[in-house]
């Protein structure tokens, strides 16, 4: 099912409905996980999840029957990831082993890493000053955002396998090959998560981080030509470049929506005119921000459980880091981190592939092996 929904990323710009390969799959275990009635967790679920989804419902629905510029396919889009979401969350809770899920996700994804390696290295050698532009000319690939939190991802279960003290090959392979491959999306975002990772890792594991931190000097100071030029065009010229000022647009006009509808916002279904409405660019269905997405979509109330959720969520994280660093903390935090990273600049859970990733390693039960046992990869 893993490896199944990531390697469809290559054609999941071009063929939308292929980033949704695992959701039947997903329906069907789901369904056959509870004709098993067996769960490996041994707890029930938590009521919370269920509480806010039927909240987030009444409020689009109250916001839909007061707009008159609703339109379907935002929302559609939200749902159908919503969906995603809570069966993938089941599942993975239910059936599923966090060992399996990270040896799938970093075999998958260093496949997929060499394959983006393949594809872009040729355009950006021997392509002059600003060849990470030609990376996406004629591309099927999904867009750098969604694909640099791919990698990001990766990297984080990489690290967190690592630092449980299971140093073998597989994580330090796939973590290498997926860097690689991060660097070459050129998503700005994605670098900034991996950054993330690092300072985890640099406050968590300070031994471990001078380990790396060789490997990191050397890296750096032979990065390709193009990812100095990405990351230098972002200031370019007199400002900022277009794509940067497009986004600050984004968030003014967001912003003041907001403002001036602060308990349910206007619904997942009219963000797209009511930016427009207030001088953003036409043609952007979402804000380029997660959080102002959720903000404009569900409204203040909403938006602060969320984020209040999420924050406890990580200082729980961070807590069982610190009691326990041979537990799966490390991989959730790491994980969970680069995801609300990448979200500060785009909405790349809203394609099904990261988020599947995400979830299937938030959600896995991590089971301690017996120590005279050894494991896999």
């Amino acid at each position: 099912m893993l490896t199944a929904t990531i390697l469809t990323t290559p054609l999941a710009g071009a063929s939308s409905f292929l980033s949704y390969v695992g959701l039947p799959m997903l329906g069907a275990g789901v369904l056959l996980n509870a004709l098993r009635r067996r769960s490996t967790t041994g707890s029930p679920p938590s009521s919370g999840p269920v509480l806010l989804a039927t909240w987030l419902v009444l409020t689009t629905l109250v916001t839909a029957l007061f707009s008159d510029r609703a339109e379907v396919a935002p929302l559609a889009l939200v749902g159908l990831v919503a969906l995603t979401a809570c069966l993938a969350a089941s599942y993975y809770r239910s059936a599923s082993d966090l060992r399996v899920v990270e040896s799938t996700i970093l075999v998958a994804t260093s496949i997929l890493a060499i394959a983006f390696i393949a594809f872009a290295g040729p355009r950006v050698i021997g392509g002059g000053a600003n060849s990470w532009a030609l990376i996406y000319e004629n591309s099927n690939w999904i867009n750098s955002n969604t694909l640099g939190l791919v990698f990001a991802i990766a990297i984080g279960a990489g690290v967190g396998r690592t630092l449980r003290n299971e140093r073998r090959l597989l994580p330090v392979l796939a973590v290498t090959l997926c860097t690689a491959a991060l660097a070459l999306t050129f998503s700005r975002s994605a670098y900034l998560a991996a950054g993330a990772i690092l300072l985890h890792v640099l406050v968590g594991k300070r031994k471990a981080f001078l380990l790396l931190l060789p490997v990191l000097l050397i890296g750096y100071a032979n990065l390709p030509m193009a990812v100095q030029d990405r990351v230098t065009y972002t200031t370019a010229g007199s400002g900022l470049d277009p794509s940067s000022s497009v986004r600050l647009e984004l968030w003014r006009a967001a912003l003041a929506i907001a403002r001036d509808n602060p308990v349910l916002g206007v619904g997942f279904h009219s963000i797209r005119p009511a930016l427009v409405e207030y001088g953003a660019p036409d043609g952007l269905a979402f804000p380029h921000n997660a959080y102002l997405t959720l903000l404009l979509g569900a409204g203040a109330i909403t938006f602060a459980i969320v984020i209040a959720w999420i924050g406890g969520y990580c200082v729980r994280l961070v807590r069982q880091s610190r009691q326990d660093p041979t537990g799966s903390a490390w991989t959730r935090l790491l994980t969970l981190t680069a995801a609300l990273v990448c979200s500060f600049f785009g909405e790349p859970l809203l394609s099904p592939i990261p988020t599947i990733m995400l979830l299937a390693l938030l959600t896995a039960p991590f089971v301690k092996p017996d120590p005279g046992r050894t494991r896999d990869l």
